[in-house]
């Protein structure tokens, strides 16, 4: 016992000794939030259940109301020594929806409470590089953490990487290589993303800003668009430019970025379709948001403008019924790109609740039209504050759709059926329709705000939907009701 104790003692110094030879300081940052949700024909692509005779379990929603309540909470906490290097453990915890049933991840919300919700969201090293740094201030991270390229329109996605940071005069610098895939160890199999970003903030008051990123994918195609093959490559780019800042009194943002690439296909793909081309990939996205404040005391007016080119669906399958050509603008694999930003309320995502939206999202492991692919719009704002802890936002914006040969949304079927490669049989519309929207933002106390909102779209045709019925051979379609959303989060950030 008294050996147990003497090194127990013994053990106990040299971590203290430790400890005041490396102080470490620790802090802790993250939010508590709570959010509802009350929409109708939002929170996906809607579908049309059949007029004639419903099938069992066929209830899509269509025109149904939904209602729910969310939360979640994220807690990261660093460790800093010497202002040299820190780590970083962050973790998430959440509930999809009060009530839900306990099976499985994002379940907090079960009855009982006790579930297995809290997830590891990232964890890295974060330095000074000794040496470099003599020169040019360059810090270096690398772990499992956040990826981010103009989030509100391109790039957001948590995974392992590591990212090199650097300043050159007025010029800041971040390289970066992220790990999508690895694949067997003895084979070429892997994905990975390479990339550089350089920007030059406060040069005239402006940020200018430029990046290219590279999946090298080497057996990562792009699955949201293509049947995937065994050993299947693909090689897909993005090249863009931004600027934000003011111009005299117009505060600006804006982005453009070109996408391009190639799937190429095996040999084992091609030897059961030898005709099978190997699929292009190519398209742009462009977002601009202007706005002045205080020009009318209290009041700021704005405008937004938002272009992302959509596929041609006779081009995407060629005469022989192979997939060919994709002309939307597409984001990086599984970029949460979607959630971000406050462009709508109904059809995009919103700050407010982005669990409310019925524009595409990519999945995790695929590269998809994100929120902007296959779509546009064009958008008025103005916002009041006053009194202090209250802000006001009312908007209104037409979204249009860019989708040739049919629709990013509806797939309502026209007469005439499909001819690979000379029509696609879907109905082709351009209006998405009109969506106005009022929301405030409520300081409640220094930490804690609560918002509360609310939109409304006048559905257009590029939403019809195909019934799954025919009346003597022609396909019936419908249209949905007008969808709308009322949202609200209650969020305490610390």
């Amino acid at each position: 016992m008294k050996k147990f104790l003497s090194l127990t003692f013994a053990a106990a110094l040299i971590v203290g000794l430790a400890v005041a030879a490396y102080a470490v300081d620790f802090g802790a940052d993250g939010f508590v939030r709570v959010r509802t949700g009350w929409h109708r024909n939002a929170g996906g692509a809607p579908r049309a259940e059949p007029l004639i005779i419903a099938p069992p379990g066929a209830d899509t929603g269509w025109n149904d109301t939904n209602a729910w309540v969310d939360t979640r909470f994220r807690l990261r906490f660093t460790a800093k020594a010497n202002d040299v290097a820190s780590g970083v453990i962050y973790f998430e915890g959440d509930s999809s929806r009060w009530g839900e049933a306990p099976d499985g991840r994002n379940t907090a919300g079960a009855w009982n409470a006790d579930r297995n919700a809290v997830e590891l969201k990232q964890f890295y090293i974060d330095f000074k590089v000794p040496g470099l740094s003599d020169f040019a201030p360059t810090t270096l991270r690398a772990g499992i953490q956040g990826f981010s390229v103009r989030t509100h329109f391109l790039l957001f996605a948590d995974g392992p990487g590591v990212e090199l940071n650097t300043t050159t005069g007025p010029i800041k610098w971040s390289w970066y290589w992220y790990k999508p895939q690895e694949g067997a160890d003895n084979q070429a199999d892997d994905g990975d993303i390479y990339g550089v970003r350089l920007w030059a903030p406060g040069l005239a008051g402006l940020t200018p800003g430029a990046y290219f990123l590279y999946l090298n994918a080497g057996d990562y195609p792009l699955r949201a668009s293509t049947a995937a093959g065994p050993y299947d490559k693909g090689d897909f780019w993005w090249l863009g430019l931004y600027l934000d800042g003011k111009i005299g009194p117009v505060a600006l943002q804006s982005d453009f970025a070109y996408f391009d690439g190639k799937q190429t296909l095996s040999g084992v793909t091609t030897l059961n379709n030898p005709l099978a081309p190997d699929p292009d990939f190519g398209g742009y996205g462009f977002f601009v948001d202007a706005s002045v404040s205080d020009i009318v005391p209290n009041w700021t007016f704005g405008g937004a403008f938002a272009y992302g080119t959509g596929d041609d669906l006779v081009d995407t399958t060629d005469q022989w019924g192979n997939a060919d050509e994709f002309k939307g603008f597409r984001v990086p694999p599984g970029s949460e790109e979607p959630y971000i930003g406050n462009w709508g309320m109904v059809y995009y995502a919103s700050a407010i609740n982005d669990g409310v939206r019925m524009s595409n999202l990519a999945a995790g492991t695929t590269a998809g039209l994100g929120k902007l692919g296959g779509t546009w719009f064009g958008k008025l704002y103005a916002s009041f504050k006053g009194p202090e802890w209250l802000k006001t936002t009312i908007y209104g914006m037409y979204i249009g759709d860019t989708t040739k040969e049919g629709n990013t949304l509806g797939d309502a079927r026209d007469v005439f059926p499909a001819i690979p490669g000379f029509s696609s049989g879907l109905e082709d519309d351009s209006d998405i329709g009109i969506e106005l929207g009022v929301y405030c933002n409520i300081s409640i106390y220094k930490n804690l705000t609560y918002s509360v909102g609310g939109g409304y779209l006048f559905a257009g045709g590029a939403l019809d939907s195909f019934t799954g019925d025919t009346i003597a051979g022609i396909p019936v379609n419908d249209s949905p009701k007008d969808p709308w959303a009322i949202l609200s989060q209650l969020i305490f950030t610390f």
